[in-house]
């Protein structure tokens, strides 16, 4: 019924006895039991409705076979599998009269794996060669690469300074700024 490595959850009491999984024990406050009385729970124990992994099997053991990472001995009436969770596609409904959005292709960063943001975007358009600088942020980029960008910049018009004798960090708020004013 179920695999080593597989994620379960141990049933809340309610729901064993609901099922008839278990039933109170007669006499004793508290205690409940299965109806061959193999497994004996009490109502304050620990771990019910939580996520464990099995971590063993005993196929020689028919009322108790399975060994929970949490670290206790259950058997198969005691847990179900986790609900994997549902991917729901959420489509944007474009109202009449309104023009679709278009898609705007994204770049991730090779190096970090980050998406590249809307000012990062806006250089991309004017060269592409700038989705494989090693950062996506203008104060982790590379001296050359912000020279680079600034000479774009000053292409296009967007700058009109003279950035060859900035260092780093001036160069990356001068570029920072000349982009978002483009």
């Amino acid at each position: 019924m179920f695999a080593i490595g597989e994620t379960v959850i141990v049933k809340n009491l309610d729901v064993l006895l609901k099922e008839k999984a278990l039933c109170p024990m007669d006499g004793v406050n508290g205690l409940y039991v299965d109806h061959n009385t193999h497994y004996a729970v009490f109502s304050d124990f620990n771990f019910f409705n939580i996520e464990c992994t099995i971590t063993d099997i005993d196929s020689n053991d028919d009322d108790i076979p399975y060994f929970l990472s949490c670290g206790i001995w259950v058997p198969a009436f005691m847990i179900t599998k986790k609900p994997m969770p549902k991917k729901e596609e959420v489509k944007p409904v474009a109202k009449e009269g309104q023009p679709k959005k278009e898609e705007v292709k994204q770049y991730i960063n090779q190096f970090n794996g980050k998406p590249f943001s809307k000012l990062f975007l806006k250089l991309i358009e004017l060269d592409e060669k700038i989705a494989e600088f090693s950062d996506t942020r203008f104060s982790k980029l590379k001296k050359h690469e912000l020279l680079y960008i600034a000479k774009l910049l000053k292409e296009h018009g967007a700058l009109d300074l003279d950035y060859n004798n900035l260092n780093q960090k001036e160069l990356a708020t001068v570029c920072y700024t000349a982009t978002k004013n483009l």
